[in-house]
């Protein structure tokens, strides 16, 4: 699980494949780039619905192999106090313009204590739909370890 605390080695950072407007297959999370967007994030409200974040994240896919509830963030610097019902953040400018913040397609995925459970993604073209990230893990002696991230 990415940057999650089952494990004895931590990730480095994520890999996120997508194939849409990138020249790249891929990019890549840092963990602390991760981190450091949690930490600026609220604590998730126990029995809050709607579609505001942080909300339940519901695991359709069954990527975290957990029985407590999780909880999704948008995996960036968010303006989670100004977000509409729909939780489309808006930043308003000195000059009085609103602009609407998209969340995007990546999610970090938290438990009730914002404990990072791993990186998941919309695949290109599926807004309803996500993968879990691929870990990256410190290089060894002569190749970088990889795992597929499985809960």
């Amino acid at each position: 699980m990415c940057f999650g605390p089952l494990f004895k080695r931590n990730p480095e950072a994520c890999r996120i494949y997508r194939t849409d407007s990138t020249d790249s297959r891929y990019h890549e999370r840092r963990r602390s780039s991760v981190k450091r967007h949690m930490k600026n994030a609220p604590a998730p409200t126990p029995g809050k619905k709607g579609k505001r974040y942080p909300k339940v994240y519901r695991n359709g896919e069954g990527h975290y192999k957990t029985k407590s509830t999780l909880y999704e963030y948008p995996t960036k610097d968010y303006p989670y106090s100004t977000q509409n019902y729909k939780g489309r953040g808006r930043l308003t400018s000195p000059g009085g313009t609103v602009t609407d913040v998209d969340p995007e397609y990546t999610r970090t995925i938290t438990d009730r204590r914002k404990n990072i459970q791993g990186v998941s993604y919309h695949p290109h073209g599926n807004k309803k739909g996500f993968k879990r990230a691929e870990e990256i893990y410190p290089a060894s002696s002569s190749s970088r370890l990889r795992r597929r991230c499985r809960g």
